[in-house]
């Protein structure tokens, strides 16, 4: 526990708990984003390069990443739920024997919620 902390709005000692959580708070919340919270969005593109060595193989993207059918009706979960599970996990829950943490799951739904549904409901069938 911290027992005073220099406030660095006001340049004076606080020994006062609220305060001091406060300044951590500020602190941190300059250095952190909430994945849920991102205000700018990712963009996907993909680099000349990899268009030209494409061309230059006859490779398609297809070849590489073969499509399987997004969410079906025999879906286990819709992505709401995974949405609903993984916002109700706690943030300091062990990441289990993959060692993939809360915040990158939240990451892939966010940004790819019906690949990321899709691939869940494939694992959980087989």
């Amino acid at each position: 526990s911290v027992a005073r902390l220099r406030d660095p709005l006001t340049n004076k000692i606080t020994d006062d708990p609220e305060e001091i959580t406060r300044i951590f708070s500020d602190h941190y919340g300059k250095k952190t984003t909430d994945p849920d919270n991102l205000q700018d969005e990712p963009s996907f593109s993909f680099p000349d390069i990899l268009n030209d060595l494409m061309q230059q193989f006859n490779v398609e993207l297809t070849d590489i990443f073969p499509s399987f059918p997004l969410q079906t009706s025999d879906d286990l979960f819709s992505t709401d739920e995974i949405k609903k599970i993984l916002k109700d996990t706690k943030n300091k829950v062990a990441s289990g024997p993959s060692h993939i943490s809360k915040h990158s799951l939240l990451f892939l739904i966010k940004y790819i919620p019906n690949l990321f549904t899709s691939y869940i409901n494939l694992l959980i069938n087989k």
